[in-house]
């Protein structure tokens, strides 16, 4: 089973072009050491500069749409129509880098269009747009709510259903992963039976399933089990999250930390279970990452089947 592994594009923010450079110089001689194969993902929030150094690497790419577009994509709305100008935009431009592979957020429950963040707009700046109080858990100005149950819920999880399948139908040379949401903002698609209902290629985010869980509490590891039990994990953005188990609701947020960050996620047992599964293609969605991250995603790897602790 070959290993492929991205790094974000987010890579270059942090560090003077030359050093990035070096960086994944190292990851990608460290990867050649374990076998592994690496690429970069260009993100979501990538500006021109950051797309046109990721390409002069010329090392395999894939997408984390929308690349280059000023709006979210969300195929849930009642007008989906800018969503399918972004999703074509971003084919194109996937087949001119002969990448086959995306990801991309598809759900928010609302039918204001949201901007798309990044170059110089922050994520809160776009999404507040999206902000439904009766949505979201008491005294959360962003975290999402139980509205699972409501009737627009399940109209807008049907429609989005159908314009996947239509999806597929338009790009059958490309790949468009539907990605676990953060759970803000009216997010659609956080939890197994959500996306596996879609009947629609994965991209599992881990830090962002561990909020989800911590929101919703519920056991992580036994719902990390289900979306790769589902058969539709394709790709999985592996990062860690700091935030202890039991966080207050209100003080969730986000991962994106390198591996060997003090976590509670168990990031070992993660990479037995998509072991376990033939799920290999894992994206270091990690804006500092090294060859340190490399290294302890093979070692997790190596070790997921004799059952060692690698923690």
């Amino acid at each position: 089973m070959k290993v492929r592994i991205d790094i974000t594009s987010a890579i270059f923010r942090n560090r003077k072009t030359a050093d990035a450079r070096a960086n994944f110089t190292a990851m990608q001689q460290a990867a050649a050491r374990y076998g592994f194969e690496l690429g970069m993902q260009l993100h979501n929030s990538a500006d021109d500069a950051e797309v046109k150094l990721a390409r002069s690497l010329q090392t395999p790419l894939s997408f984390h749409a929308p690349v280059g577009n000023p709006w979210n994509i969300n195929l849930a709305a009642a007008d989906a129509s800018t969503a399918w100008e972004e999703l074509q935009d971003n084919a194109e431009r996937m087949r001119d880098c002969q990448a086959t592979m995306a990801v991309f957020h598809a759900f928010i429950m609302t039918d204001k269009p949201i901007p798309a963040f990044g170059r110089g707009r922050s994520y809160m700046e776009c999404m507040q747009r999206a902000f439904r109080p009766e949505l979201s858990f008491d005294g959360s100005d962003c975290h999402c709510g139980n509205f699972f149950a409501l009737p627009e819920y399940r109209l807008r999880q049907q429609r989005l259903k159908e314009r996947l399948a239509e999806l597929r139908q338009r790009y059958p040379d490309l790949t468009f992963c539907v990605e676990n949401d953060f759970p803000t903002f009216g997010a659609g698609n956080l939890l197994a039976d959500q996306l596996n209902f879609l009947e629609h290629p994965v991209c599992l985010d881990t830090s962002h399933l561990w909020c989800t869980a911590g929101l919703f509490e519920l056991d992580y590891h036994r719902e990390i089990e289900k979306f790769l039990a589902g058969q539709r994990v394709q790709m999985v953005h592996l990062h860690a999250s700091s935030y202890p188990r039991h966080t207050p609701r209100t003080l969730w947020w986000d991962g994106h930390l390198p591996l060997r960050t003090p976590n509670e996620m168990d990031l070992p047992r993660i990479v037995a279970a998509c072991r376990q599964y033939r799920v290999a293609y894992f994206v270091l969605e990690i804006s500092d990452a090294t060859v340190e991250d490399i290294d302890y995603l093979a070692e997790m790897w190596q070790h997921a089947a004799s059952g060692k602790d690698t923690r």
